[in-house]
């Protein structure tokens, strides 16, 4: 039996190392079929590590802090995907981000001890300058130029 399935956006797929598979979920469509997805972390995680493929920096920084500030993410679920597929430049971005999203020291530290001690600084977001404020703990340079407003 064949199944003509219909998506409302075009899907680009890549092909990825089998180490790389992971953090998904399997969802029932209306059809009886199983649908498997990327959790949401994940999905997070990868706009990060994968910046260049789909340009999503400084974008996706801004969509960790959203999801974080209305609870739509477990920071702890977070922290643990980041630690299982993240690369060292991406736990460092992570980390830093967390940690100016005051998020617990227990998670911060996870992330801090799998990491060396940084020797070099990386920017924040790899495509500016490499200028801002350096941060020893992380090894980045905080190169984001972040809009302040007073409307929620």
């Amino acid at each position: 039996m064949h199944t003509t399935v219909e998506f409302p956006e075009i899907v680009t797929l890549i092909k990825v190392s089998d180490v790389r598979l992971g953090a998904t979920v399997a969802v029932k469509t209306t059809s009886g079929e199983t649908a498997i997805y990327l959790t949401r972390e994940r999905t997070l995680l990868d706009a990060v590590y994968d910046w260049a493929r789909f340009d999503t920096l400084p974008r996706a920084f801004d969509w960790i802090r959203a999801d974080l500030k209305k609870r739509r993410i477990d920071p702890e679920n977070l922290v643990n995907t980041v630690l299982h597929f993240g690369d060292v430049g991406t736990r460092r971005r992570f980390g830093y981000l967390l940690e100016q999203e005051s998020c617990e020291e227990r998670f911060l530290s996870k992330i801090e001890r799998s990491l060396k001690r940084p020797t070099s600084f990386i920017p924040l977001i790899p495509q500016r300058k490499k200028q801002g404020k350096v941060v020893p703990r992380w090894g980045v340079v905080d190169n984001e130029e972040r809009i302040t407003s007073n409307v929620s």
